[in-house]
């Protein structure tokens, strides 16, 4: 990867007389290489708020930068020898941009870029707001980050998706066609649809029963 080389420069005329040619300055350069680019990175155990990313080892490389997208500027996150980082404190729902190059001593790597979308939060705030002897009205707070939310009802032993909401202001569903006096169960998650599909947060679960 790293590689020294020196090149000599000369200049020179052809001498009229004797036809020779007369070198008249000699220029001793000397040349190194840049690291090769890191390659295979990815980003894995991605949840609302973290993420970790790995690569590949370069040869000849002492360790590695790793620089976030903050505010308009590359800001510098991790330092060393390690081929994998975590990372925290990332917001809910986003997509956060990271670039890492090799290093060693002076000599740098070109960067590789990777864009990592977080996992929706959890929704908050699941709860029944009615109930009646055949429906039940479910009721959730607002997730700012999230395109809509689905919500599965347990049928059978099996959990059955009855709902997709596709907007992230929609913060109720009426169930209905529910016996009298039995407890159900619900559960809902956020999803964020990104340019590789859709994303999702975890499950909120809660247990109701009809009047």
């Amino acid at each position: 990867d790293i590689t020294e080389y020196r090149f000599a420069v000369s200049s020179y005329y052809v001498d009229p007389i004797t036809k020779n040619d007369v070198v008249t300055a000699r220029c001793i350069v000397d040349v190194t290489t840049a690291l090769s680019k890191i390659s295979s990175l990815s980003a894995s155990n991605v949840t609302s708020n973290s993420a970790v990313l790995k690569w590949s080892a370069v040869s000849s490389a002492e360790g590695y930068i790793v620089e976030q997208y903050k505010n308009g500027n590359w800001v510098q996150i991790s330092s060393g020898s390690s081929t994998l980082v975590n990372i925290s404190d990332l917001a809910p729902g986003s997509t956060v941009n990271f670039r890492v190059k090799a290093y060693s001593g002076a000599v740098n790597s070109a960067y590789s870029y990777i864009a990592v979308n977080t996992l929706p939060a959890n929704v908050s705030g699941f709860k029944s707001t009615k109930q009646t002897s055949s429906a039940i009205t479910l009721g959730w707070s607002k997730n700012a980050n999230a395109t809509g939310y689905q919500i599965e009802q347990l049928k059978s032993g099996k959990w059955v998706r009855i709902s997709t909401v596709t907007s992230n202001s929609t913060v109720s569903r009426t169930v209905t066609g529910l016996s009298h006096g039995n407890s159900y169960k619900f559960r809902i998650r956020a999803y964020k649809t990104t340019d590789s599909g859709n994303i999702y947060s975890g499950y909120t679960t809660i247990t109701v029963r009809t009047l």
